[in-house]
């Protein structure tokens, strides 16, 4: 039962962060790609401590290092992020979708 509580929990705190990078990406709408903005509210989630947030409990090192290496892992995971890597391995340049 604890577990449900705290993924309920994370899953508010991570759908708050979302919901202020699908603002800015209504608000800078066509200034940057639409992976840039899932790429920020993944951001806004690690940099604000994830599920442990607000300021409320302490946050150690290796919580946030386990955050940011979820966060890269589902991010690599994405159909947009490889086909940037591909394109950036095959041209040198940087693909904006």
């Amino acid at each position: 039962m604890g577990g449900q509580k705290a993924n309920r929990k994370s899953n508010k705190s991570r759908k708050s962060t979302r919901s202020v990078a699908r603002w800015s990406f209504e608000c800078f709408r066509g200034q940057f790609a639409e992976l840039a903005a899932v790429v920020g509210s993944e951001l806004a989630h690690v940099l604000t401590g994830g599920s442990r947030g607000g300021g409320k409990e302490p946050i150690d090192e290796q919580y946030l290092l386990d955050l940011e290496r979820e966060v890269f892992v589902s991010l690599a995971g994405e159909e947009k992020s490889q086909a940037r890597m591909a394109h950036m391995l095959k041209t040198g340049k940087s693909l904006r979708n």
